[in-house]
């Protein structure tokens, strides 16, 4: 791309719009919708057409002044053949974001990211970069590596949210895939990222994890073979709130509100008692709720 004329910023531009609108397909229901990695023309083709066929996302292309449909339309090049890519490319990297940097550099890296950026940082802010070339010189009397290899040690190392990255060690990503693994074999096949979140707030507080969002985006990005929408995920496609009520029922014929919480902890109150009511399978008798 850069050699086809176009700066890296632009480049950037464009790779942060594809993000975005993988994002987009996500929040609203495309589960199986992805754009990096995929290098069938058809396909993303076929993906780009059924996005703009969706009239939320015409509106966010309008608001974003058409950058999503031009960075569509570069990477449909791209993998056409038609603009050429090299090693500074923004897409390019993205696409294939392992860091080379020697493991001692890595943790001195993301040693200084952690306590000189507590509240993430913008890889594409000028003044952040200087700011981590000027803490890795304090801490070890060298010059930083390049600009793109810190940029690719520190994806690899955190997470992207609201236009900052935010460094979350591997261990703690582990230890949430396996939470959400022990709870998938408990039968829950529903999440809230607002429930999840409260379950543990405490412990996601200590990692620095301060909103339901950002879990989401860590989940998202862990690739857990999940279905995601905008405010839950689920673990098959179409597994509804329903589906888990008549599930908390087993073999029992009334139940509470809150007694049905107790069963569905990742799905919230006000979500339950909505359902319920929308639902032509439960009718209320008093307090109680009569599962037909």
């Amino acid at each position: 791309m850069i050699n086809g004329g176009l700066a890296e910023n632009s480049a950037r531009s464009y790779s942060s719009a594809i993000n975005n609108a993988e994002r987009f397909a996500r929040e609203h229901g495309y589960a199986d919708m992805y754009f990096y990695g995929n290098s069938d023309v058809q396909s993303v083709k076929r993906m780009t057409d059924q996005l703009f066929r969706d009239s939320e996302f015409v509106d966010y292309n309008n608001e974003q002044h058409n950058r999503l449909s031009a960075a569509f339309k570069k990477y449909i090049d791209y993998l056409n053949g038609v603009v050429p890519f090299d090693g500074k490319s923004a897409i390019h990297k993205h696409m294939r974001q392992n860091c080379t940097l020697p493991s001692d550099v890595q943790d001195i890296l993301v040693d200084v990211v952690t306590e000189g950026f507590s509240n993430g940082v913008r890889l594409e802010s000028v003044i952040d970069r200087k700011k981590i070339a000027r803490l890795y010189k304090e801490r070890t009397g060298k010059d930083a590596p390049k600009d793109e290899d810190i940029e690719s040690c520190l994806i690899e190392h955190g997470i992207t949210f609201s236009g900052k990255l935010y460094l979350i060690g591997a261990s703690t990503r582990q230890v949430i895939l396996e939470q959400l693994e022990i709870e998938k074999n408990k039968g829950h096949r529903v999440f809230y990222y607002e429930e999840l979140y409260s379950a543990s707030a405490d412990y996601y507080t200590s990692k620095m994890i301060y909103s339901a969002d950002a879990l989401k985006r860590i989940i998202e990005e862990s690739g857990a073979q999940l279905f995601y929408h905008k405010s839950y995920c689920t673990t098959t496609k179409d597994v509804s709130v329903e589906d888990e009520l008549i599930r908390s029922f087993g073999e029992k014929v009334q139940l509470t509100v809150e007694e049905i919480k107790k069963k569905l902890p990742y799905i919230s109150t006000s979500k339950i008692a909505s359902s319920l009511s929308q639902s032509k399978r439960f009718v209320r008798a008093r307090r109680r709720i009569r599962s037909s």
